[in-house]
């Protein structure tokens, strides 16, 4: 039958009405359908939790973006692979049972630690689904949640319940253990008060601490006790108390070694067996002293401020008597008050100390100034130590530079066969020089401080000051004694040469006297025979003649310059302003003549404005014409005399230069000594006794100048005056 015929076409409309309708809704659907994919793909991209499709084999089929986020694996290194591989091995057993149960229908959330991609295990949740195709399984879908903050967070809290509860166990232990010492508390107070007591009732170092010990002995066996005292200054032990059934006791020594020092040291008590002292022993951390004992006990006494300023002991030689760990939380309960008391003690014997040091000052400045030699001094500040400072002995021993002489001089005081508990030496010694050792014993519980070290070096060197205050006495009265002597010895002397220069002044001035009228008539016939007023003579007559005239002369300045040095020593200098120009021109134009017939060339320069000085006109006429006259006799013919004057500051400088024969450097330090000639054969050539220059220099000296002289032999001399300018 044809459908076209049966369908009418109004029929056919309708139905393509219709399906147009069936298909726009069915694209509608479509569409919805697509939206509602995408999301759920959004969905299961952005959700923080991980998707993941497992097959029967146990691989993934699928995993979500967020693996990525979580593990840092990619989803391509993940899809394909199985899910063993990322599973904690500790883990896998478990996990693998929790997967073949989910297979079996029995679907059960599971726990467990998967490896990140860097390697950092993450603690996750997995919950899963069997998945169906056709009605059959063929695999698992599922979520996996990160519980890695949560399970971090779980441990933290279980820590901390973990740390409440040793804590609420330890503190339960602290009451519980508080609870007990409470109970014993009292009897412990009171042994603290008891030996608070002892410590006020004790007169004495020994008497303290025999209380000490008499206290502990009620407490615990402690037959055998001791107590060592440590100063850290000289790093020694002391034992000033020492009871023992086997042992007399021990001198001062440093700890070394001893189970004393390893306390010391250590700063712990120590409770030891004979074993354990073996132990110790043989590993070389300590060496037993004396008889070894079944037990020992050592606590270090530590003041409020932590310093070990010794240690308490108690031993039992007795496998009867043992010293169990009760006695030593009891010693080391009272340490601490006994250690008090003792550091009190020290102090009030510091106090005591010094104040006896300085009374030994004060006795021993007396005895500085009232003995009568070294023996007596010695012996009396020894004696001081012994009767003020508190020192059961005291030894001085002299030496020589601190090299012991044959027989050196000592001297002691105090008991000679006592056992000092500390021994402290100063030298004796004066500006460097060390003239012996002071010693002193000390039987108290503690060493002398640094302040009475100090004050015990200040006795020895004011010991010193006396030693060296009596032998230079002494030798002060030896040297006197010879200066007395050489005073008198002096003095004769002196005497004597008064009377020899009297005797050489009056020789001169007879000789001066006796020679001057007979050589002006030798000089003055000689010159009348020379100018030929007596008529007239033959050649050789007149050379003879010449001869005696220039030798007469010479003898009559030698006579001048006699003359010249006793008027200088006796005539008293008459000061008035001097013009020194015109001095200067007189005496250049005195000497003109002598220098013309000697070929040399006199020349002066004065400067213009030069001041007056004082002076004594006719003494320094002397000496520039002492100057000029040797300038002119030294200069050879050609040569040239320059006399300067001119004024510098305060001072006028007058100065004589020539071109003469020069002085030899040997020779310039000597030139104004008297009687003082370069050479004979100058003396011969020029003549002259040499008091030119010496009676140059007493003159400027006596006008409070001086004179200074730079010379070269063979270019010449230039001597330099300097006068002082009259005060205006």
């Amino acid at each position: 039958m044809d459908t076209n015929r049966r369908i009418g076409p109004r029929n056919r409309l309708a139905i393509g009405a219709r399906l147009r309708r069936e298909v726009a809704g069915r694209r509608r659907v479509e569409e919805a359908l697509r939206r509602s994919v995408e999301a759920y793909r959004t969905l299961v991209e952005n959700v923080n939790d991980v998707i993941y499709s497992l097959d029967t084999q146990g691989l993934f089929t699928y995993i979500s973006p967020a693996i990525e986020r979580f593990a840092g694996y990619a989803v391509s290194e993940v899809e394909g692979q199985p899910f063993v591989r990322f599973v904690h091995p500790d883990d896998l057993p478990g996990l693998q049972v929790s997967f073949a149960h989910t297979l079996s229908g029995i679907v059960e959330p599971y726990e467990f630690r998967v490896f990140a991609k860097d390697g950092t295990a993450l603690h996750v949740r997995a919950f899963s689904r069997i998945q169906y195709d056709a009605g059959h399984p063929v695999g698992l879908t599922g979520v996996m949640t990160d519980l890695t903050a949560r399970v971090q967070s779980e441990n933290e809290i279980r820590k901390l319940n973990a740390e409440l509860e040793q804590r609420v166990r330890e503190r339960t232990a602290e009451l519980e253990a508080t609870n007990r010492d409470l109970r014993d508390s009292e009897g412990r107070y009171r042994v603290l008060h008891s030996i608070s007591e002892a410590a006020y009732a004790a007169q004495t170092p020994e008497q303290l601490f025999k209380s000490i010990h008499a206290i502990i002995a009620r407490l615990m066996p402690a037959r055998n006790f001791y107590i060592a005292l440590y100063d850290a200054a000289t790093d020694w032990f002391s034992f000033p108390y020492h009871s023992d059934e086997f042992d007399t006791g021990w001198l001062p020594m440093q700890p070394g070694t001893s189970l004393t020092g390893y306390v010391l040291h250590t700063g712990r008590a120590l409770l030891a067996t004979a074993d354990v002292l073996e132990q110790l022993s043989r590993s070389g951390q300590v060496e037993p002293l004396g008889p070894v004992p079944v037990d020992w006990l050592g606590v270090p006494l530590k003041t409020q401020a932590g310093e070990v300023i010794g240690v308490m002991v108690v031993q039992s030689y007795n496998e009867a008597t043992r010293l169990q760990e009760a006695d030593k939380n009891l010693l080391e309960f009272i340490t601490t008050q006994v250690a008090m008391v003792v550091a009190r003690k020290q102090a009030e014997e510091r106090i005591r100390g010094l104040n006896r040091m300085l009374q030994v000052m004060i006795v021993a400045n007396q005895v500085l100034v009232r003995a009568a030699d070294e023996a007596e001094l010695l012996q009396r500040v020894c004696q001081t130590l012994v009767e003020l400072g508190g020192c059961c002995l005291a030894q001085v021993t002299l030496t020589e530079a601190g090299e012991a002489p044959a027989t050196p001089l000592a001297a002691s005081a105090g008991d000679a066969e006592a056992a000092p508990a500390w021994f402290t030496e100063v030298p004796v010694a004066s500006r460097g020089r060390v003239l012996g050792v002071l010693r002193v014993g000390i039987p108290e519980l503690r060493n002398l401080d640094e302040e009475e070290v100090k004050l015990l070096g200040e006795l020895a060197d004011d010991l010193a000051f006396g030693i060296m205050a009596l032998r230079t006495r002494a030798e002060v009265a030896r040297l006197y004694a010879q200066e007395q002597q050489r005073s008198a010895a002096l003095a004769g002397a002196l005497e004597h040469q008064r009377r020899l220069d009297r005797l050489q002044q009056e020789f001169l001035q007879n000789v001066s006297h006796e020679l001057r009228t007979p050589l002006a008539l030798i000089r003055g016939h000689a010159e009348l025979l020379e100018s030929g007023a007596l008529g007239g003579l033959q050649p050789g007559q007149e050379e003879s003649a010449t001869v005696i005239a220039r030798r007469a002369h010479a003898l009559t300045g030698l006579l001048d310059e006699i003359t010249s040095a006793l008027e200088v020593e006796q005539r008293t200098l008459v000061h008035r302003p001097v013009d020194l120009a015109m001095v200067a021109r007189e005496t250049a134009a005195g000497f003109r003549t002598r220098a013309e017939i000697a070929g040399v060339v006199l020349s002066v320069e004065l400067a213009a404005g030069v001041p007056v000085v004082p002076g004594d006109t006719l003494a320094l006429h002397r000496v520039l014409e002492s100057l000029v006259g040797n300038a002119v006799k030294f200069t050879p013919p050609g040569g040239s005399v320059t006399v300067r004057l001119y004024s510098r500051e305060d001072a006028v400088r007058l100065e004589v230069a020539d071109t003469g024969v020069g002085i030899p450097p040997e020779h310039l330090g000597r030139i104004f000594e008297r009687f003082y000639q370069v050479d004979g054969s100058t003396t011969r050539r020029y003549g002259g006794m040499g008091l030119g220059l010496a009676l140059v220099q007493e003159i400027v000296t006596a006008h409070g100048g001086s004179v200074t002289v730079e010379s070269t032999v063979g270019q010449g001399s230039t001597f330099v005056v300097s006068l002082p300018i009259l005060a205006k």
